[in-house]
């Protein structure tokens, strides 16, 4: 596969997992540190404002364990950071919707 053929793979993989957000499959916190790790792959601009804004959410949120990270935290523990992942996932869903709207519309080309 060329480089440019990885790339749209991974642009389109963004835009699945922007949808999934969108749609809330995916919460704000979750959501972020995936679309981090997709668009440092997708060879954007390091000072792209849709990427900006989910490695803000992503650094703000980093000690939350959600996900697959749940699973290695004790029952008790995780009751504690509960109210704080609601407030977290309240206060960061606009943005993060905001910036997946603009990736499904950068790249809706390639859907």
């Amino acid at each position: 596969m060329t480089d440019e053929k990885n790339i749209n793979s991974v642009r389109v993989n963004a835009i699945e997992t922007a949808k999934d957000i969108v749609s809330g499959k995916i919460g704000a916190i979750a959501g972020s540190r995936a679309m981090t790790k997709l668009l440092w792959q997708a060879e954007i601009s390091e000072s792209d404002p849709d990427l900006l804004s989910f490695v803000a959410i992503d650094s703000e949120t980093d000690d939350l364990p959600v996900g697959n990270e749940m699973s290695h935290w004790l029952p008790e523990a995780l009751q504690e950071k509960d109210v704080e992942i609601k407030r977290c996932e309240a206060l960061y869903r606009q943005a993060a919707l905001d910036a997946c709207e603009n990736i499904i519309r950068r790249w809706k080309d390639l859907v």
